[in-house]
């Protein structure tokens, strides 16, 4: 199959960047890591999208990759463009699909008070969860938060609280979980794959699977 024309995008979740993908092998076609954009205010899901789409020269032929928050961002993009072909990992539909405690922490609008200054408490939190306390990906992690955007952070937390599932009819959806993650609760569609012992950055602690399952669903998509 010729796939030189379209490409794939992937966009890191809520606290990472471009390094969450970077021991990913070929995976057969052309990879971009999308960076984030500095939010303008309080500004849509779809407003912010709009902008990544200019940004980044995504097209409808593309395939997006999305893990966490990025995942939503994803769906924006796919509702927006047409896009067939979305990858979901360690993703979400909308805030219902949070395990409890964070499910919760939002049902009850505890992000609104926090304040626009980095916490240290709460880059714990982030970081424990997201890899399940592995060692494999403890340094990239602390990477990644020490130079996370808290404005963007806070930003994000808020689109989550807010976000809605969004309708994909004419969108395959690829949904990647891992069975010890943290974070998201476990969810199916038709296109699930489950991962053993995957935790919410399985994308860095089993990128060798990951490469792997990325490769044939690539394989079998078309334009």
């Amino acid at each position: 199959m010729n796939t030189s024309s379209r490409k794939i995008f992937f966009i890191s979740g809520l606290g990472a960047n471009e390094l969450a993908f970077s021991k990913l092998g070929d995976i057969g076609i052309e990879k971009h890591f999308v960076k984030w954009l500095k939010n303008i205010g309080a500004e849509s899901l779809e407003s912010y999208a709009l902008r990544m789409i200019k940004e980044n020269d995504i097209t409808s032929r593309d395939i997006i990759a999305g893990l966490s928050f990025g995942g939503l961002l994803a769906q924006q993009i796919s509702k927006i463009l047409g896009i067939k072909n979305i990858v979901l990992i360690s993703s979400f539909r909308d805030y219902r699909d949070l395990k409890m405690p964070f499910r919760m922490a939002l049902q009850m609008k505890l992000n609104k008070i926090l304040l626009p200054v980095k916490i240290k408490s709460l880059e714990n939190i982030i970081a424990r969860n997201i890899n399940g306390n592995s060692s494999v990906s403890k340094d990239i992690i602390a990477r990644m938060i020490r130079n996370l955007d808290y404005e963007l952070l806070l930003w994000s937390i808020d689109k989550i609280a807010n976000s809605q599932e969004i309708i994909l009819e004419e969108t395959n959806v690829y949904n990647i979980q891992g069975m010890n993650d943290r974070i998201i609760s476990y969810w199916e569609n038709n296109n699930t794959i489950k991962i053993k012992g995957g935790t919410h950055f399985m994308i860095y602690d089993q990128a060798n699977e990951l490469t792997v399952i990325l490769k044939t669903i690539l394989s079998n998509t078309s334009e």
